[in-house]
């Protein structure tokens, strides 16, 4: 069974910034300019009746009279270094300015002046106790950088291509998609899901529990799943990694019960080991580990090692401190939860909800960002357990509500950021534990699910080895896409605003609005000329209406496509080009090629007949023929000239001037085109073009009624009709 995850018994003190200050400074209060203590005056006034617009006023004027027009980091240095109280003040004055403007939610400003505060900050914690630069750069510094992110509103885009598009990372993996997503649940026959999920996921604690224990529900899990994700844990208090890793006996059994299960496994080994308590020690993880994974690779083909730590460490660890190396890795996965209150605590700091990503933090592709950059270029990504907490058992409280958009954002941008995930298991069980993360325990929250599953192509259902479609990020090399069906997927978050409103347009015309996660539009652009246009994306707010970002997409249109692309995000891909126009089926009368002049002379019974040069071919006028020896009927309803030898009649030549003064072999004559016109020689159709209205045949056919020879030397065809 999964254990409760615990990010580390630590209580999240904040030291007061007063305490942090240096005790010592060389510049004297004296020795302060005549104009700081007006200002001084106007900031405690500010800060007294909690006006955040003047509290930013006056910080302004402070950072103008201190620093002024000079580099910040130049002068930052210098008052450390001489030890000047001018460095305590600004920077106290910098974090209390980011705060007012964050609360009056001026983003832009916060970031200027969190960006400042940081400058000095770094400098000033020169002067404390390490235990208060650990404070400060374990919470205070790390929060702030949180906030800078989180509250920067820079939309992202992306549009949908076809499977087989090269667009997924592909690592070759054992049991590893090329594309698509395995998906899988716990308790999934609780559910009722209407999609049904292409993997399994059971848990098996190890030593304590007997894998083939479980070989009932195994089985029947392998007849519906493509793949079983198998839960090793490891009660690391009870069964220490240095006695664990020698169950050799244990571990060799195991492999051999697996490999004559004969199903492919996934084998999750001893999970979330970054923030055990107390915590492991990484040289004997790695033991264990390598050591499980050598006796399986040994003796059970049909297992893949999973290396599966949470997405966020404890204080200390360090992820790759546990990796046990890439040749004993087939994937790496993640546990990965969503938590309105932290660890049920309604009352939790603002430094606890930012660190560990919480209630308005609980950003999804910043949560997995670091696994993903650490592991996705050469492993693939498995979201190996995660949930969203919809309601707190110890306070009795729904979140179903903010449950529901984050559940979105997970299902919808996790793929679109990440494509490096290759499966998802959501951890679908209710536990004793403050927060439920279980669907079975919402029908709301268990319909949106289903629905997420089966309205997103990018899931692979069971038997199912190709998704329906992939997504690609719009960047500045572009993407061709149908103009008649161009899609876009937007990403946009505005941190307690989670009702967005995002329109598509182009030249004053809205093509599109949407107010649902992922804002997907699909848009015909089949109606603009072929040229060069811009589209605007605007982000809104619903519940105020208010403009929260704006960004523009680059269109250029060409025939049945466009190219649609983001400047602002830089590519190394080759610029997107249209693809060739297809073929244009010719309709009757269109000229499909050239008749050229030849001094080929072409001869029937020893009487020239006139003759053309067609794609390197002699070709006659098969009207001609009656002049030699032929019958040549029209019909005009069937519309087709039918050719019938007649020995009878008598071959009356025609005027053959192939080469008319002035022209020489190769020149233009004229146009081929498509005729409806049908050619029959002695019942055969043959082929024909059609030239100024008259039907033309290769010479060649008439070996039908005769012998056809070539004399090079001459230049001459010739025909012996029998």
């Amino acid at each position: 069974m999964k254990k409760i995850i615990k990010l580390l018994a630590i209580t999240l003190t904040l030291v007061m910034f007063a305490q942090l200050l240096p005790t010592h400074a060389a510049t004297t209060t004296a020795g302060l300019p005549n104009a700081y203590w007006a200002l001084q005056q106007a900031y405690n006034e500010a800060k007294a009746a909690g006006d955040n617009a003047k509290i930013i006023a006056a910080v302004q004027k402070t950072y103008d009279l201190f620093v002024g027009s000079a580099k910040p980091e130049t002068v930052a240095d210098k008052w450390l270094a001489q030890k000047d109280l001018e460095l305590q003040i600004l920077t106290t004055y910098l974090l209390d300015a980011g705060k007012a403007a964050e609360a009056m939610e001026n983003y832009g400003e916060m970031k200027r002046f969190y960006s400042l505060y940081l400058i000095f900050a770094n400098r000033q914690k020169m002067t404390w106790t390490a235990a208060q630069r650990l404070d400060f750069e374990t919470f205070m510094a790390k929060s702030i950088a949180v906030k800078m992110e989180v509250y920067d509103v820079d939309p992202v885009f992306f549009t949908e291509l076809a499977p087989n598009s090269s667009i997924a990372p592909y690592t070759g993996a054992k049991y590893e998609p090329k594309e698509g997503i395995i998906f899988g649940l716990t308790n999934r026959a609780e559910t009722n899901v209407s999609k049904a999920p292409s993997g399994a996921f059971v848990y098996v604690q190890f030593k304590k529990e007997s894998v083939a224990s479980y070989d009932k529900t195994l089985r029947e899990l392998a007849e519906s799943a493509d793949v079983i994700q198998l839960a090793w844990n490891l009660d690391h208090k009870t069964i220490p990694l240095s006695e664990a890793v020698k169950e050799t006996k244990l571990i060799e059994e195991t492999a051999d019960y697996l490999a004559g299960l004969g199903v492919p496994i996934l084998l999750r080994v001893a999970a979330e080991m970054n923030v055990w308590n107390p915590p492991a020690n990484p040289a004997e993880f790695k033991k264990f580990f390598i050591t499980v994974a050598d006796i399986m690779r040994a003796r059970a083909s049909n297992v893949a090692l999973v290396f599966a730590p949470n997405d966020i460490s404890a204080l200390g660890a360090n992820i790759m401190d546990y990796y046990p190396g890439d040749k004993y890795v087939d994937w790496v996965g993640v546990s990965n939860y969503y938590q309105y209150y932290f660890l049920g605590n309604k009352n939790a700091s603002e430094f606890d909800r930012s660190i560990y990503g919480t209630m308005e933090y609980a950003s999804p592709v910043r949560k997995i960002r670091e696994i993903v950059e650490l592991f996705g270029n050469k492993k693939p990504i498995m979201i190996s357990e995660y949930g969203v907490a919809n309601y707190y058992n110890n306070i009795k409280e729904s979140t179903e509500d903010w449950a529901s958009y984050r559940l979105k954002q997970i299902h919808y941008y996790l793929p679109m950021f990440y494509p490096e995930i290759k499966a998802m298991f959501y951890f679908n069980t209710a536990r004793n534990e403050a927060q439920n993360y279980a669907l079975s325990n919402s029908a709301a929250m268990l319909r949106l699910y289903n629905k997420l599953i089966d309205e997103n192509g990018i899931y692979l259902s069971s038997g199912q080895k190709t998704p329906d479609f992939v997504y690609a990020k719009l960047d500045s090399s572009g993407r061709a896409l149908r103009a008649d069906s161009v899609i876009i997927n937007t990403y946009a978050e505005v941190i307690n605003y989670p009702s967005l409103v995002v329109t598509y347009s182009i030249q004053g015309k809205q093509y599109a609005s949407v107010s649902e996660i992922p804002y997907r539009a699909r848009i015909d652009l089949s109606g603009l000329k072929d040229g060069n246009y811009t589209m605007d994306v605007v982000i809104k707010t619903a519940s105020d209406n208010r403009q929260r970002a704006t960004k523009t997409l680059a269109v250029q249109k060409k025939g049945d496509y466009v190219i649609l692309s983001d400047k602002s995000i830089s590519s190394s891909r080759p610029a997107a080009t249209f693809p060739p126009a297809p073929p244009k089926v010719p309709s009757v009368g269109d000229p499909i090629g050239d008749v050229v002049y030849t001094d080929i002379k072409a001869y029937i019974n020893g009487s020239q007949i006139p003759m053309s040069n067609i794609e390197g071919y002699a070709h006659i006028v098969v009207e001609d023929l009656q002049h030699y020896g032929f019958d040549v009927a029209w019909d005009a309803k069937a519309k087709t000239l039918k050719v019938e030898r007649n020995q009878d009649k008598p071959i009356q030549p025609l005027p053959a001037d192939n080469m008319p003064a002035g022209k020489k072999p190769g020149d233009f004559k004229a146009k081929y085109v498509l005729s409806e016109i049908k050619v029959y020689m002695s019942g055969e159709l043959v082929d024909s073009y059609s030239i100024n209205g008259y039907m033309f045949i290769n010479f060649e056919l008439l070996k039908k009624y005769g012998a056809v020879n070539w004399d090079a030397s001459a230049r001459k065809l010739s025909c012996e009709l029998e």
